[in-house]
């Protein structure tokens, strides 16, 4: 005798699809968004290395190295958040929608990181991880 499923036993296989598919979409999601935060998390620890390193004088190559790689991906990542407007530190011009990440990395590279600028930065990053973990939590 062969089984011909009835339209209940139909409905309730294409519910649990459904339910199969939502869920795997979530936990895929949920992965990304972890990730997200944890790279985050690594660019934030090394651009303090960076500014530290330049506290006391000289720029750690190693760490500017990695976030030079990085800083296209992290400003990506931070979207509107990391476009801001930028003060000079002589308060005499503005510039609006400056690509933080890329432009601090841009003078830590010349060598004229400035410790406003570097400030900005670190604020623009700290700004985002908190947003993200408020949106994700």
């Amino acid at each position: 005798m062969l089984f011909r499923p009835g339209p209940l036993t139909i409905g309730l296989f294409l519910l649990l699809v459904g339910a199969i598919a939502a869920t795997a979409s979530f936990l895929v999601l949920r992965l990304r968004n972890v990730r997200t935060i944890e790279y985050t998390l690594s660019f934030v620890e090394r651009f303090r290395v960076l500014v530290e390193s330049m506290r006391c004088g000289s720029l750690d190559s190693k760490a500017l190295g990695w976030l030079d790689q990085r800083a296209e991906t992290m400003q990506s990542l931070m979207g509107s958040h990391g476009m801001v407007e930028y003060w000079s530190p002589e308060g005499n011009y503005i510039e609006r929608e400056f690509r933080i990440v890329e432009r601090t990395l841009q003078e830590a590279k010349r060598g004229r990181l400035s410790e406003h600028l570097a400030s900005s930065c670190q604020l623009a990053l700290l700004r985002f991880l908190n947003q993200l973990d408020a949106r994700y939590r």
